[in-house]
């Protein structure tokens, strides 16, 4: 903690983040640690709960860090995406050298899934995503997002996009007030082409 403080210091002040902390943890075995497969550790829930309360501990913006790669990024990708889907993002994700973002929460509706805006039109071998997320940890900097959308029925579902995909813009909000050292935003899809095998197998 004592080694961290400076550095942490620094970038809250600044407003400034370092994407190398993903690595760090990546290196420390932290990134997707209950997970069995992909040679990750598959620790308990009860470990990996004191991993982030010792991060937490020094600022909450390296948990963030943890915890929105490792739970809601690599989790879902991990439990519901088809296996070619996780064996390309898993152990990318798990290095820290590939960012995830999580795309729930929107503009008009906060994270209240009944209120989303953001579609998902089914084209035949793909679907167009359309609409906007907000307050999004780690946007600006990530590659690969877990974007929930409503179906042309209505259903909620998720899907996992790859930046390359085009048509994603994902602007800094700037001027925080708290958690400073971890990098906040939004994804804006404009006709996002993802193929359906990208669907994850859930759906509310």
């Amino acid at each position: 903690e004592e080694k961290l403080r400076p550095r942490i210091l620094e970038a809250n002040r600044k407003e400034l983040f370092d994407t190398a902390v993903y690595e760090e943890m990546g290196d420390l075995g932290f990134l997707g640690c209950t997970l069995k497969e992909y040679d990750l550790p598959g620790i308990s829930s009860v470990a990996y709960g004191l991993i982030n309360k010792e991060l937490e501990a020094v600022d909450a913006s390296y948990r963030t860090c943890l915890s929105v790669q490792s739970s809601l990024v690599m989790y879902p990708i991990y439990t519901y995406a088809s296996q070619a889907v996780k064996d390309h993002w898993i152990p990318k994700l798990a290095t820290g050298k590939t960012i995830g973002a999580f795309g729930l929460t929107e503009p008009n509706h906060g994270s209240n899934p009944g209120g989303m805006e953001t579609t998902a039109k089914d084209k035949g071998d793909h679907f167009l995503l359309n609409g906007s997320k907000t307050w999004i940890s780690s946007s600006p900097v990530a590659d690969v997002f877990v974007i929930w959308a409503k179906d042309d029925n209505k259903d909620i579902r998720g899907f996992v996009v790859d930046r390359s995909m085009g048509g994603i813009e994902t602007p800094k909000i700037e001027g925080k007030f708290s958690v400073r050292a971890s990098i906040t935003g939004m994804i804006q899809m404009d006709d996002v082409k993802v193929p359906k095998e990208n669907m994850l197998d859930v759906k509310g």
